[in-house]
């Protein structure tokens, strides 16, 4: 609330210079962290996604999950420093705050406490630090849980030029493939209670394509179901969506975005994205014309030798090991494909 802004402020300025070691409170993150760590790492899901980040990003260490095996080898003193060392110079940072506040009466407060922190003239900028997907075809399987379930996975990835109309396209397409799919997978077959999708293009540190399509089945009917998705990806690249479910998608959109500018969060987000990339903060406001440039008509998005696709298949096969142990069978698969979007 309004009232609370000062104690915000004071709160990012001791967040920014007053960290310190406290041996007692290490000790305990450290024990909370052994006990949450146990818990993760004794769900079968937990097994598979560490093995499918693994493949997906060709082991980066960036991406490697903390364990109980890693938790050791952290060192508080190198984090203190680490942390400090960022936090030393803010010169480059930014703030955007958004609420129902006079800007001339806060600015005394954002001058003390903002206008306080440290600065040096220090200017940073990101890097690639190379997180790249397998450009050849991969395959894995995890054996763990007891439970005669399923969870399906595909992910379709690769390189495409980045633009706020191919995103929101994108996005788009998978929103209607996602209607598609729940009508086929669960209404037509009643194979699935629920089906998710969702894609996008990132900007940094590459521009690159993903859409991820998962939902959970029986063991036993995981190849006629991922057979099914595939089917329907190559319907809409032949013949389009149905409009209907076009016009369930655009209803949406505009719907949530109606919603979303009630918040003071997504105003945040969009000002602070818009500035980041030097867009025309106008455009927050002609959303509509992105939500009305999506057609029935797909065409296929062909990015050749740089395009793969990724289909990761969970499926659960009970058996009992020699250590006594029920194991779930996972497999991941990488090959070549295409994926359909939506026209302007």
């Amino acid at each position: 609330s309004p009232r609370d802004l000062e104690t915000m402020l004071q709160l990012i300025y001791l967040r920014t210079t007053g960290a310190r070691k406290d041996d007692e409170a290490w000790q305990a993150y450290v024990k909370r962290t052994e006990g949450s760590l146990q818990n993760q790492q004794a769900s079968p899901n937990w097994w598979f996604n560490r093995r499918y980040t693994e493949v997906l990003t060709l082991d980066h260490p960036r991406r490697r999950p903390l364990t109980l095996e890693r938790l050791p080898e952290i060192d508080v003193d190198q984090a203190l420093a680490f942390y400090r060392d960022r936090f030393a110079d803010l010169s480059d940072f930014q703030f955007t705050i958004v609420g129902n506040f006079d800007p001339e009466a806060i600015r005394p407060q954002v001058e003390k406490w903002i206008g306080g922190l440290p600065g040096g003239g220090r200017k940073e900028s990101w890097r690639d630090i190379g997180i790249d997907y397998p450009r050849e075809t991969a395959r894995f399987e995890v054996r763990r849980g007891i439970e005669p379930k399923s969870q399906v996975q595909i992910t379709f990835h690769g390189e495409a030029p980045w633009s706020e109309l191919a995103d929101h396209l994108l996005e788009s397409t998978a929103d209607v493939l996602r209607i598609r799919l729940r009508e086929v997978l669960r209404e037509d077959m009643g194979g699935v209670y629920g089906v998710a999708v969702d894609g996008g293009i990132s900007r940094e540190p590459r521009e690159r394509y993903n859409v991820n399509v998962s939902f959970g089945c029986d063991p036993a009917r995981v190849g006629e179901l991922v057979a099914a998705v595939f089917r329907e990806i190559e319907s809409v690249k032949a013949d389009g969506p149905a409009e209907a479910n076009v016009a369930k998608v655009r209803e949406i959109e505009l719907r949530e975005r109606e919603t979303a500018l009630e918040r003071n969060s997504f105003w945040a987000g969009q000002l602070e994205y818009h500035e980041r990339y030097g867009m025309d903060l106008r455009n927050i406001l002609e959303y509509g014309r992105l939500v009305g440039s999506a057609t029935r008509r797909a065409d296929t998005w062909t990015l050749g030798d740089s395009y793969r696709a990724c289909s990761a298949r969970r499926a659960l096969r009970p058996r009992i090991d020699p250590g006594g142990l029920s194991r779930r069978g996972s497999s991941c698969i990488v090959a070549p494909g295409l994926v359909p979007i939506l026209s302007s």
